[in-house]
């Protein structure tokens, strides 16, 4: 779980600094991350956190590697050998499922890293979005897999809902206040934050809603730290407090 953790914060780190507050509080608070994340990579156990034979591993290196301005030195994954990665190995093309192609195929074309995955197109026709949902039985998985699809298709609300007509991009706007409702009902905090950043980034404003997501989240979180954090803690609290300081970050 610390892989994700910090997988996790290179993401707001990435975004932070991109699209975030260019002075005062928030963006200071965001440079700070960026030198714990630095601080996490000069650790000794960094690569042995990010060397795994998964699809997760590298794209957590891609991560990292994407939010560190000035890597460790003992950081070893330059822009040269990560390319080599994609090039010379099978790190693109280890089992994962369809949306996580689509999420590396993001985070590869933010690099400007020369890659071969099919188009995005064809690796939606395999997702969630190509099938009917029922939302009474939809899993947990199913659930991240609608938030991250709309995350990577709408550049984490940069652009409309990408490869969507105006109607499935309606469907898909409903679909996600149901599932938020639900999860909310459910008090699972994790998806109830994923769902809330995902409704920013469909309504098209850059703008932070104040919706009844984000109102049960204040109420309901407590941070947590990010070494030893368990699954338990993961899920209710750090990854949720993260989510919540992202959407902060990219609307408020």
């Amino acid at each position: 779980m610390e892989q994700t953790a910090i997988a996790e914060l290179a993401l707001l780190v990435v975004l932070g600094l991109e699209r975030g507050p260019k002075t005062g509080p928030a963006r200071h608070r965001i440079e700070e991350l960026s030198r714990i994340l630095n601080r996490l990579c000069a650790d000794p156990r960094y690569p042995e956190l990010f060397s795994g034979q998964t699809g997760f591993a590298f794209t957590g290196t891609l991560l990292v590697w994407l939010a560190l301005n000035h890597p460790p030195a003992r950081w070893g994954y330059p822009r040269e050998r990560i390319q080599q990665l994609i090039d010379r190995t099978a790190v693109c093309y280890l089992p994962r499922t369809p949306y996580r192609f689509i999420e590396l195929s993001y985070f590869l074309e933010r690099g400007a890293l020369r890659h071969c995955l099919p188009s995005l197109p064809s690796i939606l026709r395999l997702t969630s979005f190509a099938f009917p949902f029922r939302q009474d039985a939809a899993e947990d998985a199913a659930v991240y897999e609608h938030t991250h699809l709309v995350f990577y298709l709408t550049g984490f609300g940069c652009h409309a809902l990408a490869h969507q007509s105006v109607q499935q991009r309606r469907r898909l706007t409903t679909r996600t206040a149901s599932l938020l409702d639900l999860c909310i009902g459910q008090g699972h905090a994790d998806l109830a934050a994923e769902l809330s950043l995902a409704h920013e980034c469909l309504k098209g404003s850059s703008r932070m809603s104040h919706g009844r997501g984000w109102a049960w989240l204040e109420r309901t979180l407590r941070p947590a730290d990010l070494i030893g954090c368990s699954d338990e803690v993961f899920f209710s609290r750090y990854h949720p407090v993260l989510i919540t300081a992202l959407a902060g970050v990219l609307f408020a």
